[in-house]
């Protein structure tokens, strides 16, 4: 990770700080992104089958013989098009008065879920979600700064061009139940691979069936030294992120 290129952005983010002061603060605060829900069920067009030199798919390839299509939840669930995933961060700027959240998006999401049914029982026995790390951009706003900035710092400190995908492998994990149209609260466990390093991961996650479409969105708050990544804390005194970034997402899984 390259900090002066941070810490320069540290730097122009204390000077609009100094200028703007608590109306720029004012502003960020209004400005907050919400976190990623459960997407509203809609028309989903399937995904076309992935290019062979699209990496994003590779990095969670589906297994060779997916079980054969039922009428029930059994079966391959693949994620789709309105799909998305990012980061929250909490960081503090010198000169504002509270902290601000940054938060970063991207719907360069692939993956998918494998289901089993028996007897009325439903479980995830298997699965993989990656995300493509360069294309995550900035949603949240900073008064008189370009947040591509943030972004390009991000993308040095999560090194990239090494390792392009953050890539989550599911454990099995029971549903509750599969009503249709009823949010289920579900805790999904699993593998991070992250700037090419494992860590254990859990999701805690809402989920929805309606028909033939799976929604699912929530959160898991990860120390990300854990897996390499150093972050600014305090850096020339203009600029603290927590090391604790959550990570969210919001899927659109059709039944393959």
């Amino acid at each position: 990770m390259r900090l002066p290129r941070i810490w320069k952005l540290a730097g122009a983010v204390a000077v609009v700080a100094t200028v703007a002061g608590g109306a720029a603060y004012g502003l960020i605060a209004v400005t907050r992104p919400q976190p990623l829900g459960l997407p509203s069920p809609r028309a989903v067009t399937p995904a076309a089958t992935p290019s062979p030199n699209d990496l994003l798919f590779a990095a969670c390839s589906q297994p060779g013989t997916p079980p054969a299509s039922t009428p029930n939840p059994a079966g391959m669930w693949v994620v789709q098009p309105g799909s998305q995933a990012g980061y929250r961060a909490r960081e503090k700027f010198d000169r504002l008065p509270s902290p601000n959240v940054a938060v970063a998006r991207t719907d360069r999401v692939g993956g998918w879920l494998l289901v089993d049914a028996d007897a009325g029982s439903v479980t995830i026995t298997s699965g993989c979600v990656a995300v493509e790390l360069a294309t995550l951009h900035s949603i949240d706003q900073l008064p008189g700064l370009h947040t591509a900035d943030r972004d390009q710092a991000v993308r040095d400190f999560l090194n990239t061009n090494l390792h392009p995908f953050a890539v989550f492998t599911v454990n099995a994990a029971r549903l509750t139940s599969t009503s249709p149209g009823t949010p289920i609260h579900v805790r999904v466990t699993g593998g991070l691979e992250l700037n090419g390093l494992d860590g254990p991961a859990a999701f805690d996650l809402v989920a929805r069936l309606d028909g033939n479409q799976l929604s699912a969105a929530g959160s898991t708050s990860v120390q990300v030294k854990n897996y390499g990544i150093d972050v600014p804390e305090g850096a020339e005194g203009f600029v603290s992120v927590d090391p604790h970034i959550t990570l969210e997402v919001s899927l659109v899984l059709t039944k393959q």
